[in-house]
């Protein structure tokens, strides 16, 4: 059975009394079910409304409780890791994780099966040893029910080694068969974005059939493992004409291959950055119109000269 670990002066702690009733009732819903999912401290983004059962269902209120566990530390918005929304803070310090409960899954499997190879062994000995009581009217000597173990022991790991044999060579057997996701193409990509989104916007982004096309377009663009980051880098942008439009997918998908170099680059492109260039252009086209050449002056005094004293002989 699934539990979490919580110290008991927690009620007391300097995070815990700046929030409300039901902000503190939600996280302790939020320790619950990340140990029900095994989900190491993460929430998934479809069931934050199970957060909020028998409570307010005002979206306003549930975003109200949200922002609180983010602002004292509680929660933590999460952008590594999708198809996740939110993660618990330090939640692995306290509690256990999906890779030691895994652990102890094995391992207690592995006893119960030697537990079951042992009384299987036990039970096949004693069946003998009243077997041969019965044949010859007396009951096995120590020496003899040693070996009558041994060589039962011996049986069931000729039978377990059988049944390993048989199973490698029907796995080889099988063709080879290419796996395929089980969640849509876009499903990693808008986790990231309505993320992003709700942290911006403060609240979920419409989601259709329309979107959702837009943004499997864009997986098609810039590929399965940058889309969710070029979506969550779009939101974040303070380009005007993104604002004003509120970040809507089509301008995502419009501008994707732009918004990946930038994306790369880290280098977010502004209106003055694309003023300045445009000013440049400007100058550099005067110039270009202009055609000035560059000219030789003329020395006109010869001339002069000549038409001087032609004047003083005619008088």
């Amino acid at each position: 059975m699934a539990y979490i670990k919580l110290e008991n002066t927690f009620f007391l702690h300097s995070k815990a009394t700046r929030i409300s009733q039901l902000a503190e009732l939600v996280y302790m819903r939020s320790l619950q079910l990340s140990s029900l999912n095994v989900s190491d401290g993460n929430i998934y983004s479809k069931d934050v409304e199970l957060l909020f059962i028998r409570t307010s269902t005002k979206v306003r209120t549930q975003l109200k409780v949200i922002r609180e566990l983010l602002e004292v530390g509680l929660w933590e918005c999460n952008f590594v890791e999708f198809p996740f929304h939110y993660k618990i803070h330090n939640y692995l310090f306290y509690q256990t994780s999906k890779q030691e409960i895994k652990s102890k899954q094995l391992i207690n499997k592995e006893n119960g099966r030697k537990g079951g190879l042992a009384k299987a062994s036990k039970h096949s000995t004693d069946s003998l040893a009243r077997s041969v009581e019965q044949v010859f009217g007396e009951p096995l000597t120590e020496s003899v029910e040693e070996l009558v173990k041994i060589n039962s022991s011996l049986e069931i790991e000729i039978e377990i080694e059988k049944e390993k044999d048989k199973k490698e060579k029907i796995i080889k057997s099988l063709p080879a068969v290419k796996l395929q996701a089980v969640f849509p193409k876009s499903s990693l990509t808008w986790d990231a974005y309505a993320a992003a989104y709700m942290q911006r916007w403060k609240t979920n982004p419409v989601r259709n059939s329309q979107v959702n096309a837009q943004l499997c377009k864009l997986v098609d663009k810039v590929g399965q493992d940058a889309a969710p980051c070029v979506a969550a880098f779009y939101v974040s942008h303070n380009n005007p004409f993104y604002v004003s439009k509120r970040h809507p997918t089509n301008l995502l998908l419009q501008d994707a291959e732009g918004l990946h170099t930038q994306w790369v680059t880290g280098i977010k492109s502004t209106t003055e950055e694309s003023r300045k260039a445009e000013r440049t252009d400007d100058v550099v086209n005067q110039v270009a119109r202009c055609g000035i050449e560059k000219r030789e002056p003329v020395d006109i005094t010869p001339q002069l000269k000549e038409l001087f004293y032609e004047n003083e002989t005619q008088h």
